[in-house]
């Protein structure tokens, strides 16, 4: 048996050696292999930004670009190829093209800028100096503070002032879409404009300011379009041939490398199948002798592993127990049975840290409602104060406005503002407090005539058009929270539209399970991604500032849906209008003031 077992030994050390060299291979083959995959995904990632940045000009994607082409370098810098050339040689290939592809990049960015600059700045301000030239000797002629000039003049000066305008628009739908005949028709509309002011009788020194405002606008107007035209050549032209080349590469990388995968795993199975052979023969002759002594083996193991084993089972089901059978033994068995005295320990720690953990959970939501209870008594009790310094304020304006000076006057009435202000700002966080206070009783409401009333509450002087649904159903809720719900909602979609008479509010419903699910949508200003959760809490305020509000409504709204079972998310992008989704069970029981009970129907 000793002699059987060195030569197992012998046959199964060279065996693994080789299994072990020839697995080795097909790792390094493997892990070069997924590189190269990876490396494709971050070129195609590469791709879509770049796309991204000349189609939207978003300032974060040249830093996007500038980390993925760190990830790219430290990838193939970190790959260790050993003495394979023709790998090496086309990685090189690969990072001297992709050099030049960030290269040209970062003249797509300068040029990107430099025309940003001169569209979104220079060339309104231009076209506004020029236009401000034109209508100030347009309204000399109309004081007839220049008699000496012909009708023909004002006639031409307010031609030149259509040109000069049709001259801006053509410029800015090249812009738009890149068109040739659009900077054609601006500067036959500048040509024209020029010769128009060369008409007229002003002086001299007027028609040389004139034409040169003009001039200055059209060459601002044409370095933007190089600049439009450089980066679409170097995106278009010059960076298609870097990217095509490194394309190329990858391809060829990704072939070779699924090549030598294939290649490595055939001698790793020709190995195993000569290893097994040999060991087959080895085993069957000493599988004899084997069988003599199983039968002690099994005598003296099964009996304690069988104990064992079950002691792991109740173990497992998270029990602790007083006796473990062999923590006596010498052996293995032994060491296991230790091991198991260590789990039965753990278990028992573990249900204590959990009885622990239900006590600290415990105390941690009676402090949130002292918490919630101290924002309602301080916001409550605030409010008092304030309206004392309003009243105070009033009355000393009635009492000394003829005596106050215009300063002091209006320092009241700032001190009066920021009051209102402040109580406003009370009052939000009263409310928010009060959410989930008040109890409230369940009943049926009709989600049609709710919506009506809730649409005659809002404020629309634009006249904004609200599209109601037909089919809504009625429901058994509690009507004030999802009334404040519909109205915050509601009323912040028409009060931050700014599409006047033209804006649109559309209200949808589905049915999910044991819940509907409420979308309000509308074509507003929309709302940028990153401010998509900073909506939702307190005090935080998006937009222009000239629309009133605390900042306070979506965070109550939230808070009210969440109170209730359901949740609210956000889907918007800027100039794309936004799409509020909130979900509200279909039946709601009436509750205390610490929890909401959803009932399914």
């Amino acid at each position: 048996m000793a002699c059987l077992l060195v030569l197992i030994g012998i046959v199964s050390v060279f065996g693994q050696s080789r299994l072990n060299s020839e697995s080795a291979s097909v790792q390094e083959v493997s892990l070069i292999r997924t590189n190269v995959l990876e490396l494709d995904r971050e070129l195609q990632n590469l791709r879509i930004n770049v796309d991204r940045f000349v189609a939207l000009g978003n300032d974060s994607i040249p830093g996007e670009v500038n980390r993925i082409e760190n990830r790219i370098f430290d990838r193939i810098d970190s790959l260790e190829l050993g003495e394979d050339s023709e790998m090496k040689s086309k990685f090189e290939r690969i990072k001297s093209h992709l050099a030049k592809y960030f290269d040209h990049f970062d003249s797509v960015v300068a040029e990107r800028q430099i025309r940003e600059k001169l569209v979104s700045r220079e060339l309104p301000e231009r076209a506004q100096s020029a236009e401000t030239r034109i209508r100030k000797l347009l309204d000399s002629d109309s004081r007839g503070s220049t008699s000496n000039r012909s009708p023909s003049s004002s006639l031409n000066l307010t031609q030149c002032l259509t040109e000069l305008s049709q001259a801006e628009k053509s410029f800015l739908r090249y812009f738009e879409s890149p068109e040739s005949k659009y900077v054609a028709d601006a500067n036959r509309k500048l040509e024209s404009a020029i010769e128009r002011v060369n008409s007229t009788n002003l002086e001299t020194s007027e028609k040389q300011e004139l034409v040169r405002s003009l001039e200055e606008f059209g060459a601002t107007g044409m370095r933007a379009v190089q600049a439009t035209r450089s980066y679409l050549f170097f995106r278009n032209v010059v960076m298609s041939g870097e990217q095509s080349e490194v394309t190329y590469f990858a391809t060829n990388l990704r072939e070779l490398t699924t090549e030598k995968h294939a290649t490595s795993r055939a001698r790793v199975r020709s190995t195993q199948s000569t290893v097994g052979w040999i060991t087959l023969a080895t085993v069957i002759t000493a599988l004899t002798m084997a069988v003599l002594i199983g039968g002690r083996i099994i005598y003296l193991t099964i009996p304690p592993i069988t104990a064992l084993t079950k002691t792991f089972d109740s173990l497992s089901k998270g029990e602790s127990l007083v006796e473990i059978p062999g923590v006596d033994r010498p052996d293995e068995i032994g060491r296991m049975a230790k091991s198991a005295r260590v789990f039965s320990n753990q278990n028992q720690n573990t249900r204590e840290l959990l009885a622990k953990s239900q006590v600290l959970s415990e105390k941690l939501a009676i402090k949130a409602e002292e918490l919630d209870s101290f924002a309602y008594v301080a916001s409550h009790d605030l409010k008092s104060p304030l309206r004392g310094i309003r009243q105070l304020a009033t009355w000393i304006e009635e009492d000394s406005m003829e005596s106050l000076p215009e300063k002091s006057v209006t320092h009241l009435q700032h001190l009066r503002s920021r009051v209102a202000k402040m109580e406003q700002l009370l009052q939000d966080l009263l409310d928010f407090s009060r959410v989930g206070r008040i109890d409230a009783k369940s009943e049926e409401v009709h989600l049609g005539d709710m919506i009506e009333g809730v649409i005659e509450l809002t404020d629309n002087p634009a006249g904004v058009k609200i599209a109601v649904p037909d089919d809504l159903p009625t429901i058994s809720t509690v009507r004030s929270p999802l009334e404040q719900v519909l109205l915050n909602l509601i009323g912040n979609a028409i009060k931050h539209n700014d599409k006047g008479a033209d804006g649109l509010v559309t209200i949808e419903w589905k049915r999910r399970g044991d819940k509907l699910a409420f979308f309000i949508q509308d074509n507003g200003p929309g709302i940028a991604e990153s401010n998509h959760e900073r909506v939702f809490q307190m005090y935080q305020r998006v937009g222009t500032g000239n629309v009133e509000g605390s900042g306070m409504g979506l965070a109550i709204v939230k808070k009210q849906i969440q109170r209730m079972g359901g949740q609210i998310m956000l889907k918007s992008e800027i100039s794309e209008g936004s799409r509020f989704e909130f979900t509200w069970p279909v039946k709601v029981a009436a509750s205390s003031s610490n929890d909401n009970v959803v009932q399914q129907t």
